[in-house]
């Protein structure tokens, strides 16, 4: 183990020349996806005994403002949104709300399209983040893939930098 943790940036001192890059990521949104086209949300609430955010089956008719369409395949979606905390405990703390038995999670997962999915923003350049190996095996047993999407706030005045070597 890293010891400072190897994600924190050194303090940032205005009387010293240069720009302070790295550090942990500032959000992060999860969410446990299922997908399926025989895929009965009410089947998978009853097996993870949590209700979902969002659920249909296919076939259903989604109502939008300006225009309802039918769902292209059955869904059951867990989300937790936009929180600030290491990325390893919110994966965790996710997968502790959830069933800890592993034939449910392959009852699922040999039938449905299962991942976790995570957003993640930065407010600046050069972030990063770990997951633990104890994260990694709780992943794995239950099959999931997990997948990234990373945006950076892009709205940050360019850098002036120059090469004084």
């Amino acid at each position: 183990m890293l010891d400072p943790p190897f994600r924190e940036p050194p303090k940032y001192d205005p009387n010293t020349p240069g720009i302070v890059v790295g550090g942990p990521v500032d959000d992060v949104s999860i969410t446990l996806r299922i997908f399926g086209d025989d895929l009965d949300p009410e089947e998978i609430t009853a097996l993870f005994r949590v209700q979902p955010t969002s659920s249909c089956k296919k076939g259903d008719v989604f109502r939008g403002k300006h225009y309802d369409r039918l769902e292209k395949t059955g869904k059951w979606l867990y989300a937790k949104d936009h929180v600030q905390d290491n990325l390893d405990t919110i994966v965790r703390d996710l997968l502790a709300n959830l069933p800890d038995d592993l034939t449910i999670w392959t009852s699922i997962t040999d039938r449905f399209s299962v991942d976790l999915f995570l957003g993640v923003w930065m407010r600046d350049w050069n972030r990063g983040f770990d997951l633990k190996h104890e994260t990694l095996k709780h992943l794995s047993d239950r099959r999931l893939e997990i997948g990234f999407d990373i945006y950076c706030d892009t709205t940050q005045p360019e850098l002036d930098i120059h090469d004084i070597g």
